[in-house]
């Protein structure tokens, strides 16, 4: 697992990672209240990846990749 920080605004980012991730990953974006989150994920038999994508506070996004090795 790694996270990230960014300034940028989380609708954004997560309309980015939408927008470059494989059409094969499953993916959500919810905005509700101010807060948005966005989810992806790749479930495949040597293992599953996702990144998820929400605010940290009002000024940061929180960014975070998970690779999972094997079933």
């Amino acid at each position: 697992t790694k996270v990230y920080t960014t300034k940028d605004d989380t609708k954004r980012v997560a309309e980015w990672y939408k927008s470059h991730l494989p059409s094969s990953w499953k993916n959500g974006i919810l905005t509700a209240g101010g807060k948005t989150v966005g989810t992806f994920s790749n479930e495949r038999a040597d293992g599953d990846q996702s990144v998820i994508v929400a605010n940290a506070d009002d000024t940061t996004t929180r960014i975070q990749l998970t690779t999972k090795h094997g079933k």
